[in-house]
């Protein structure tokens, strides 16, 4: 049977981390992905995190993992009792421990600033930055990377970031930055203070922006897939799907550019987001966020949108979260990923939501909330 909680795998799979978890794995993740939502999204989900991290540590408790996650809940509201929820951690974690990496550096737990560096993924070509800043709901960090391509003479920036002074100085002697992209919904935050920052640039999103009342703030010049841009970046819509996500090709170095369709793990900077992402099942260095299956609106055309991404000649990935250079092997997860995806019909996808839902009901009563609040309030404006 396909697990819920590790998508992608099958129930006997997430069972084997019985003993790392310190109990029962459907109850583990229950727990965090409403911990991880209750302390990211407090305005759409509604979670009581302190009894939740406390029953946590109840019932697994045996093990560290369940410590970190109270370690979270209670940094932002007791600092003296989050350190010794991670002291409880540290002193649980054996040097053997498979999830190991999931504990804080000293660093992180402090919230040091790390300086920004615009690392070139390909020579006159493409270029990375990664960015922390607070997450909502704890003053720990969480990260995001924005992605440079150079087009002739102009400048794409797609998931647009804070730029530090420096970074930007470094991006104006590249070239004119000529647009300022968001790829999907959950991302807008900085695209405004981008554009500012170089004068004459295009801010395009998606039209999923349009209708997201969280991206009201947002006011954009073009709408991805309407907006023209240089044939050499292929632009994706990922149909069928509640991110409404346009992924894009950049046909000269054949890279994917995601946002958050395709999960990336393996690289993240900060204690937070290995939290977040193990607490939604991501295990794999390219997988599924469990929260996907919740997104996941018709099977027919997302099918069909990852069948356009099969026909595309690519070598590399990259997407906003996760490893910063390329990776060996991504490419080919990614098909593998697409592969089990169309393996999934819509009343097999049907099957794994009612299953979602029996375990987890606050989630449906919560995705009604939202979808009722899409007609409702209104979300980026074109200028």
């Amino acid at each position: 049977m396909r697990s819920i909680y590790l998508l992608g795998k099958d129930t006997q799979e997430e069972w084997r981390l019985v003993e790392q978890l310190g109990g029962a794995p459907n109850k583990f993740f229950r727990a965090t992905q409403r911990i991880a939502w209750g302390v990211t999204q407090p305005d759409l989900m509604r979670v009581d995190v302190l009894a939740t991290a406390r029953k946590l540590v109840a019932s697994h408790g045996s093990q560290f993992p369940a410590h970190l996650y109270a370690a979270w809940v209670w940094r932002a509201r007791d600092p003296d009792r989050a350190q010794r929820s991670l002291d409880d951690a540290r002193a649980l974690a054996t040097p053997d421990h498979p999830l190991l990496g999931l504990l804080p550096t000293d660093a992180e737990w402090r919230v040091e600033p790390v300086p920004q560096r615009l690392v070139t993924i390909q020579p006159e070509r493409m270029w990375r930055v990664a960015h922390l800043f607070p997450m909502t709901g704890s003053p720990l960090h969480h990260d995001t990377i924005a992605t440079v391509l150079k087009v002739g003479d102009d400048l794409a920036i797609l998931n647009p970031i804070a730029f530090e002074p420096a970074i930007t100085e470094q991006l104006r002697a590249l070239g004119n930055v000529r647009w300022v992209i968001t790829q999907g919904k959950a991302h807008s935050l900085f695209v405004e203070q981008t554009r500012l920052a170089f004068p004459g640039s295009l801010a395009l999103g998606t039209a999923g922006h349009l209708k997201h009342p969280s991206a009201g703030h947002l006011q954009l010049d073009g709408v991805l897939g309407k907006t023209t841009l240089p044939d050499e970046l292929a632009v994706l819509p990922i149909a069928g799907h509640l991110a409404d996500e346009v992924m894009i090709v950049d046909r000269p170095s054949k890279t994917l550019i995601v946002q958050d369709v395709f999960a990336m793990s393996g690289g993240e900077h900060s204690f937070v987001a290995r939290l977040y992402a193990f607490a939604w099942g991501r295990v794999e260095p390219v997988g599924y966020a469990a929260f996907s299956q919740l997104l996941w609106q018709s099977m027919p055309k997302l099918h069909a949108s990852l069948a356009a991404i099969r026909q595309e000649e690519l070598a590399h990935v990259v997407a906003a979260h996760g490893t910063i250079t390329p990776r060996q092997g991504d490419i080919e997860r990614v098909h593998a990923l697409i592969d089990y995806t169309r393996g999934i019909s819509r009343f097999g996808h049907r099957a794994m939501l009612g299953r979602l839902f029996m375990a987890q009901p606050s989630f449906l009563r919560d995705l009604i909330v939202y979808l009722r609040s899409t007609k409702q309030h209104r979300g980026a404006q074109l200028r």
